[in-house]
């Protein structure tokens, strides 16, 4: 629930991928807050709303540990 930012969903990720994984490949886009990884999923926290929507436009379909990630803004993501 973005309690620092706003939260990115990441489904489909391999049992491998790690915290830096989904950090490196966030960072790109903007600043990355917290990394929140479990198994299969993850949430990641971006400081700004529009790098969070950029991500999920230019990340979804990325692969890592070779799975094809697929990326959604959270539903407890905050409006502002």
């Amino acid at each position: 629930m973005g309690k620092y930012g706003y939260s990115v969903f990441v489904g489909n990720l391999s049992r491998r991928a790690r915290r830096d994984d989904l950090y490196d490949l966030f960072r790109d886009i903007g600043k990355v807050v917290e990394v929140d990884i479990k198994t299969g999923f993850a949430f990641v926290e971006m400081e700004d709303l529009r790098d969070a929507e950029d991500a999920v436009k230019e990340l979804n379909g990325s692969k890592i540990e070779g799975e094809r990630i697929s990326l959604e803004m959270s539903k407890g993501c905050r409006d502002k």
